[in-house]
């Protein structure tokens, strides 16, 4: 499952348990027997690193309203038999705890005001708002998001 997919599905558990809201919008889903179910759409939540690429800062006293584990990934170099290291590196792929935020906690950066780019801009991992969900459900389904 992608960070995508992951970030999406945890949103979908946190607005069903009225942690975060709704944007008002309609999914239709294909559940693997053919039927379809709609689902509402959750309020897009992102890690602060995420909301600072975009030009956000997270407000004084906030809190992370949840924290769960996705993918992050670390870039290796490969030795040789002698223990020498070579041009070659490896992607080393890890869970990672992160925590995420809602709009309502960030505000715009001065930059982000002014329309100034930030001197040091780190490149967002932009998730898509709405994952592109498989047409079936894994095996084993999609557990209690369906419920």
């Amino acid at each position: 499952m992608t960070n995508a997919m992951i970030i999406f599905w945890q949103s979908v558990d946190l607005m069903n348990a009225g942690v975060i809201g709704s944007t008002g919008r309609t999914l239709t889903m294909e559940l693997p027997d053919g039927s379809t179910k709609e689902i509402q759409e959750p309020e897009p939540i992102h890690t602060f690193a995420c909301w600072k690429g975009m030009g956000y800062s997270v407000k004084k006293g906030e809190h992370a309203i949840a924290r769960f584990p996705i993918w992050k990934g670390s870039e290796m170099v490969i030795k040789d038999q002698d223990g020498n290291e070579t041009d070659e590196k490896s992607l080393k792929m890890f869970r990672k705890e992160a925590c995420f935020f809602t709009a309502a906690q960030v505000e715009p950066t001065e930059e982000r005001k002014t329309g100034d780019r930030p001197r040091r801009r780190r490149a967002p991992a932009k998730p898509p708002m709405i994952p592109d969900l498989p047409v079936q459900a894994p095996e084993g389904g999609y557990g209690s998001w369906l419920n």
